[in-house]
């Protein structure tokens, strides 16, 4: 009895290598694809451990500020402290310097010490471009039961770098939740009282920027209203970038919502600035905001306008940066994600 057999001609294999070798080269593809993207969220997660430990040292520093020894007599060593905490503005950009002055008490050697410690940033060029540094320096004030006449400077030492604000509130003037910082407004535009029951949108004093209040209703400005970005291409060419906040942004502009027409998406900075990270290690699910004036605020991230830009990740311009009203720092998610938005305006000055 006779077989017959075929066997694969040489072009035949060389087609299946090729196409084996295709689907090798897609699977490696998004294996990198995914761990990079991995390796980024492990490195922001980083950062934001990093930048809560940096500011618990501030917070510290700020909790011990006029603290004066007394010694077994009650006498205070060092004598009174004038300025205990001095915050030098900036104004609506970076950044503020801090600057703490108390007494510091050694365990071990029962020794106790006048202490300035001083926060403060200073601008840094690289070929990676110009940021921010913050930095730290102690000096010691007084020593061996008397202020000195000429202080002991410290080691300049670096805390973090890339930083892209730092803003400090005395909260013997000005707090989160001081009425004097924030100003009720109803929809046609007016100004209100501060006991007022019923508002529409919020001015922030010191950026003059006016945002948008969540309500239960279930208009276009309700708590639950979802926004996929969504729409651009991963070249950045062409697409519309804001597709589906058309309603909520159109609708707002062209009924002059809180007497205003130049509503849009914040940027990851105006947003960041509105969220309080004072609120962020306390526990319970309260939103890291000023619910007195933001009710309805979702303990969740929203949406800010701010693309991505980042040449060397495979979504280049296909992610969004977006805040969070659970810690109060930024991140980043592809566009296609449904999030909260809230929209912005400011009072046009000609």
């Amino acid at each position: 009895m006779q077989t017959n057999t075929k066997a694969f001609t040489l072009v035949e294999m060389i087609v299946a290598m090729a196409v084996s070798t295709i689907i090798i080269a897609a699977t490696y593809a998004s294996y990198e694809m995914v761990s990079t993207q991995y390796k980024k969220n492990i490195d922001v997660a980083e950062m934001h451990t990093s930048g809560r430990a940096i500011m618990q040292v501030i917070e510290r520093d700020i909790r011990m500020a006029g603290f004066e020894y007394r010694d077994q007599d009650a006498k205070v060593t060092y004598g009174p402290i004038t300025a205990p905490l001095v915050i030098k503005d900036s104004g609506n950009k970076c950044c503020d310097e801090l600057t703490v002055i108390y007494d510091y008490f050694d365990e071990d050697t029962k020794k106790v010490e006048r202490i300035r410690s001083r926060y403060w940033t200073e601008a840094y060029t690289s070929n990676k471009g110009t940021r921010y540094r913050l930095n730290k320096r102690r000096d010691i004030l007084g020593k061996n039961n008397a202020i000195l006449a000429t202080p002991i400077l410290g080691m300049q030492s670096l805390m973090a770098d890339f930083v892209e604000d730092l803003q400090i509130a005395d909260a013997s003037t000005a707090t989160a939740e001081s009425s004097s910082e924030y100003i009720k407004i109803d929809k046609n535009g007016n100004k209100l009282v501060d006991s007022a029951k019923n508002w529409s949108c919020v001015k922030v004093k010191k950026t003059g920027l006016i945002w948008e209040v969540k309500t239960k209703d279930n208009g276009i400005h309700n708590m639950y209203k979802k926004y996929r970005w969504g729409g651009i291409t991963s070249t950045g060419k062409g697409g519309k970038r804001y597709s589906d906040w058309d309603v909520l942004i159109n609708e707002s502009n062209n009924n002059s919502f809180c007497g205003l027409g130049n509503w849009r998406a914040p940027s990851k900075d105006e947003l960041e600035r509105l969220a309080d990270r004072s609120k962020a290690y306390k526990p319970g699910r309260n939103p890291t905001i000023n619910t007195k004036y933001f009710p309805n605020t979702l303990y969740t991230v929203y949406w800010s306008g701010s693309d991505v830009y980042d040449e060397a990740s495979p979504w280049y311009l296909t992610r969004a940066y977006h805040i969070s009203f659970e810690h109060s720092y930024h991140g980043n998610n592809p566009r296609n994600i449904s999030e909260p938005l809230r929209i912005v305006s400011k009072v046009n000055t000609k």
